[in-house]
């Protein structure tokens, strides 16, 4: 069964921003809860949370970047000390 879901987001979106839930209460009063209102912090809350884990990924994959860089260099460096003393070991043998 793949039947395909509405987003979230959307479902949260689709809420009017005046809407308000009436609850009757076992005592003859009622209560009024502001959906609309609480859907549309919702959206706000997601989408700021979106953002916020986008620019954690994106300084995760920098930082990834930078330390694959020096390591790297790192690596050329260290090969580059091996080959000159392999040269200077053969140097001395002759």
């Amino acid at each position: 069964m793949n039947a395909k879901q509405t987003p979230l987001i959307d479902l949260l979106n689709a809420v009017p921003k005046t809407a308000r839930l009436l609850v009757e209460e076992e005592n003859f009063s009622t209560r009024s809860i502001p959906v609309g209102k609480l859907c549309a912090d919702a959206v706000e809350e997601i989408e700021s949370l979106r953002k916020a884990a986008a620019l954690v990924a994106a300084a995760e994959r920098e930082a990834c970047a930078q330390l694959v860089e020096t390591l790297f260099g790192e690596q050329l460096q260290i090969v580059g000390c091996g080959i000159a003393a392999e040269i200077r070991a053969r140097g001395k043998q002759e």
